[in-house]
């Protein structure tokens, strides 16, 4: 009894509405912090010759994807040269892909293609102007990879 005499009534309850509210912020996470669906596609020219999304054809493994953009995989499975395609480093659909695909950053992928280049060991990804040409583009060359926005990909269908 004698500790509640030294600490006021008031100060206790409001030790106690801090805590409340501090426990609250870190139980209920505001939704901004959840996990969302990309907002961008990779596309890849399959082996039958249709461009798809990568998530829905069967060919290849989704772990493949880190591995042929950081140049890790020159190859397809199946023995096909790969052709990455991307898109400027300003570009917004760029800085998502990179984020919410391949959990990086623009600098760092661009650190990885630089020094592939200059140690000679591998070729830089062609860059492209837009979203229609890299659709245009993906889809007539074998082999070839790239993303868009998830906007575009009604895009695909259409030829």
């Amino acid at each position: 009894m004698r500790l509640l005499y030294r600490y006021p009534l008031k100060s206790i309850q409001k030790h106690f509405i801090i805590i409340a509210l501090v426990s609250g912020c870190i139980t209920f996470t505001p939704l901004s912090l959840a996990k969302s669906e990309p907002h961008t596609a990779v596309i890849v020219h399959y082996p039958n010759g249709n461009i798809v999304e990568y998530k829905y054809q069967k060919a290849y493994s989704e772990d493949l994807l880190d591995k042929i953009f950081s140049a890790k995989v020159q190859s397809w499975p199946d023995g096909q040269p790969i052709k990455i395609f991307t898109l400027p480093n300003q570009s917004k659909t760029h800085k998502q892909f990179v984020e919410e695909i391949l959990h990086s950053n623009v600098f760092e992928m661009q650190r990885i293609w630089n020094r592939l280049i200059f140690s000679g060991r591998g070729v830089a990804p062609l860059e492209l102007k837009n979203e229609v040409e890299m659709i245009k583009t993906v889809r007539k060359t074998a082999g070839s990879i790239g993303y868009i926005s998830k906007d575009n990909l009604p895009q695909l269908q259409a030829k």
